[in-house]
């Protein structure tokens, strides 16, 4: 069965079904047929219903019920969709080819399979409310099929305090709900009298009681009342009915929107409309055009509030979501605990790597002594408790490195009468790497049921791997040669400490999966060892035979700079990026 008849078939459908409707009300049903109609090929189901709902109103026919029932149908609400292909075969049966008898069966039976029954019986014969909307009168030739999940059910009888239940559906099974209503030994009164609501009907907790003017019993306590008449009425309004008091009620009717459904997420949340409470988790009826404001509240939840209008022509759905409260106490006794793995990683920056070579800078001309650059990229498996807090492996490897260029003066003796002045020009090739290993604990805040923050700390040992590759030239009596230490860039092995804080925000989707951005200090506490180089010398000595001992080629090897410390304490900024997952 097609989503949406095509246009010409509507038409001529809806003229031979209601040979008795005037000629604008044929075609007012029209024109909204076809509205609905183009919505519905577009995808958006929720605006075609509510055309197709409009053209109904106007004149009922097999093409705008069949195609108010598909939308349903689309949209979820096969309860209601049953009702209507229920009326297709009652109502409009000897309009229906047998093909379409034979498609409709099987889309009944589909919807059938997606909801369950409730069957109430009671001691009296009142109005059955389900989740606020009325669904008949006691008794019930048949149960009433909803949706899968909990519903709250009442039944309302004049005179009687009224019974409120709730019942959790199964699809495919049906629910019983025995309801004992209790003759009202001590009530209020409550009187709606004529004026600019006469005629208007009352609808009092979800049931329409009466017709105004009108006067009637009801229990000690709150109320919700609303009017309608045509396309007038007001949005409910909460009172209270005093013990042997007559409350009188006024209100005022405005234009009112066709019919919507307000819902919260989770449904077992509380309902307001313009701050008036309307039960638990979905609302269904007409409301003035204009501005309002739902909102929901439920322990374990974040408030939640949206803001909407009510328009003449569109109605349709309204949503309020609630945000889990992470930190609730409802959630305690629910949650013990998750598995939690990310990966994480950035760029780093340390004004220095504390090594000796960068020590003597104190002492010694350095004209280039740059940050240090590197980065450290790490993973954490982690155990969350209920409350947020986090024990964690964590694991990693650094990597950092700079280049310093300094400028040594010494001297030696050329057996002359003035030692021989000499000046050494050095670059050195710092790095540093090796793999982390360490234990921490985090802990975690949601706000708002999208942000997240979490900070963590980490403790372990950095298994070092330290070098410094020096190579540069020497001058001395206006000549310059080329120098080198025996040994550099050979790596010293050391074991650090180290301390790595990390804050990072981020939000978590519902999947499990995690992303966020931070800031995080690696610090190393530690000096590492001595560098095991030879000494400073010339790279090609030609002093053998030279006619002038003072010449360049006659300097000799120094150990200026070939016991330096590797590293020392240091720290490394760290921005970061991680990607996490929680099993």
């Amino acid at each position: 069965m097609p989503p949406c008849p095509p246009a010409a078939a509507p038409v001529a459908a809806a003229d031979a079904g209601n040979a008795s409707a005037s000629a604008d009300a044929l075609e007012r049903a029209k024109d909204l047929f076809r509205q609905g109609t183009a919505l519905a090929k577009a995808g958006d189901y929720a605006r075609a219903l509510e055309f197709f709902q409009r053209s109904r109103g106007v004149v009922a026919s097999v093409p705008n019920t069949l195609n108010a029932a598909v939308s349903l149908r689309q949209l979820g609400r096969f309860d209601e969709a049953l009702e209507l292909f229920e009326e297709l075969l009652t109502r409009f049966g000897d309009k229906l080819a047998e093909d379409e008898r034979t498609t409709l069966a099987g889309e009944m039976s589909a919807a059938r399979a997606k909801v369950g029954s409730v069957d109430v019986q009671a001691n009296v014969e009142g109005s059955l409310v389900i989740d606020g909307r009325q669904r008949g009168k006691l008794p019930l030739f048949s149960p009433v099929r909803v949706l899968g999940g909990r519903h709250v059910v009442q039944v309302i009888k004049d005179g009687y305090a009224s019974y409120r239940g709730e019942v959790t559906v199964v699809l495919g099974q049906t629910a019983l709900v025995d309801a004992k209503l209790e003759p009202l030994a001590a009530s209020g009164r409550v009187r709606v009298d004529a004026g600019n609501l006469a005629g208007a009907s009352i609808r009092v907790d979800g049931a329409i009681v009466a017709t105004a003017p009108w006067e009637g019993a009801l229990a000690p306590g709150p109320h919700l009342i609303a009017f309608e008449r045509g396309d007038e009425g007001s949005a409910p309004k909460q009172f209270t009915a005093v013990l042997g008091q007559t409350v009188t009620i006024e209100s005022s009717l405005a234009p009112l929107g066709p019919a919507q459904r307000l819902l919260a997420e989770p449904s077992t949340a509380e309902l307001f409309i313009d701050g008036v409470a309307l039960g638990v988790g979905r609302w269904e009826g007409r409301l003035p055009v204009g501005e309002h404001e739902l909102s929901a509240l439920e322990p374990g939840y974040l408030a939640g509030k949206l803001g909407f209008e009510a328009l003449p022509a569109t109605g349709g759905d309204v949503t309020v979501k609630l945000a889990i409260d992470d930190s609730h106490a409802r959630w305690r006794a629910s949650r013990k605990g998750e598995l939690l793995f990310d990966v994480w990683g950035g760029p780093g920056l340390a004004p220095s790597l504390g090594s000796g070579a960068e020590a003597s800078c104190a002492t010694l001309q350095c004209t280039s002594d740059p940050l240090a650059l590197g980065y450290v990229v790490g993973a954490r498996v982690g155990y969350e408790l209920w409350f947020g807090m986090a024990i964690e492996v964590v694991g990693g490897y650094l990597s950092a490195q700079k280049t310093l260029t300094r400028n040594l003066s010494s001297s030696f003796d050329a057996g002359a009468a003035e030692p021989v002045a000499t000046s050494y020009e050095l670059k050195d090739e710092l790095r540093l790497t090796g793999p982390l290993a360490g234990f921490g604990l985090g802990y975690r805040r949601t706000f708002g049921g999208v942000l997240q923050a979490r900070a963590d700390v980490a403790v372990g040992a950095l298994f070092a791997s330290a070098s410094d590759a020096i190579d540069g030239t020497v001058t001395a009596s206006g000549r310059s040669e080329p120098v080198l230490i025996d040994g550099s860039g050979a790596a010293t092995p050391g074991v650090d400490v180290w301390v790595m804080p990390q804050l990072t925000v981020g939000t978590r989707f519902a999947s499990g999966v995690s992303l966020g951005a931070g800031l995080s200090a690696a610090v190393f506490l530690l000096d590492g060892a001595s560098h095991a180089y030879g000494d400073l010398e010339l790279v090609a000595p030609n002093c053998d035979g030279l006619d002038d001992p003072a010449a360049v080629d006659c300097v000799p090897g120094t150990r200026q700079a070939s016991a330096e410390k590797a590293y020392g304490p240091l720290v490394l900024w760290l921005p970061t990026v991680t990607m996490g997952y929680a099993f």
